[in-house]
Order: C-alpha cells, then sequence, then structure tokens
C-alpha cells in the first residue's frame, strides 16, 4: 500500500513523513478506490450481495481511510504536544489491517483482476443485476 511506515517523532521530519503518507493514503482513495467504489455500487448494496473481491474492496477502502485519519490524528497530536500513546496503537493496528488486506488481495487476485476489468469495461457491467 505504502513504502516504510513514517518515523513517529515530534521533530519536523517526522511529522513531515507523516503528513507526507496521510496524503498518499488521500491520493490513493481519490485516484484508485474510490472511482471502482462508484463504478460498482458496493456501499449501497448489502454485504451479503458482495462478491469477495467486492468485500476485499470495501474493507480495503475502510482500511486506507482509517490508516489516513490516524496518521493525520498522530501528527496532529504530536503538533500539540499531547500524550500519543494510545493514538501510537491505534495508527499500527491500522497499518496491520492494511498487511493483512493485501495478503487477502493476493490470495483472490483472479477475482480482483475480474472485478477491476468489469470496471473497466463500465459501471453498469461492473454491478451485478
Amino acid at each position: 500500500v505504502f513504502g516504510a511506515r513514517a518515523p513517529l517523532g515530534a521533530d519536523p521530519a517526522g511529522l513531515a513523513a507523516l503528513v507526507g503518507e496521510a496524503e498518499e493514503a488521500c491520493a490513493l482513495i481519490r485516484t484508485y478506490l474510490e472511482p471502482v467504489i462508484l463504478a460498482t455500487g458496493v456501499l449501497s448494496r448489502p454485504q451479503e450481495d458482495l462478491s469477495a473481491a467486492e468485500c476485499l474492496l470495501v474493507a480495503k477502502y475502510r482500511a486506507v481511510l482509517d490508516y489516513a485519519v490516524r496518521l493525520q490524528t498522530s501528527a496532529l497530536l504530536r503538533l500539540e504536544g499531547s500524550d500519543v500513546s494510545k493514538s501510537d496503537v491505534l495508527l499500527q493496528g491500522a497499518w496491520i489491517a492494511l498487511h493483512a488486506i493485501r495478503a487477502l488481495e493476493r490470495e483472490s487476485a483472479d477475482e480482483v483482476r475480474e472485478l477491476l476489468a468489469a470496471v473497466a469495461e463500465g459501471p453498469a457491467r461492473a454491478r451485478p443485476k
């Protein structure tokens, strides 16, 4: 999903790394995840009606959103000089969730490719009837 985890620290380089990684997460959402989410309509359908690849898409979307929010929260708390211990634990949990989803994506690579191919053909093809 992203490169090496941003170093956690209140120094300017550490804060810049946290904010930069949050910006990368937001760009990933805007550029790649939201177009597929919108094309498939997965957020408007019952979860039990989703394919395995669509469930992974929703999980990844939510995990990247959570990661971006946690990165931004961590940076803000550091700027304030607040205690970041709880924030760091939640950030680490979000990071682990992203890696778990990557592993699941690798296991379901064929299904994910099929979903993306359907999206490439147009939103109507991507949505099951």
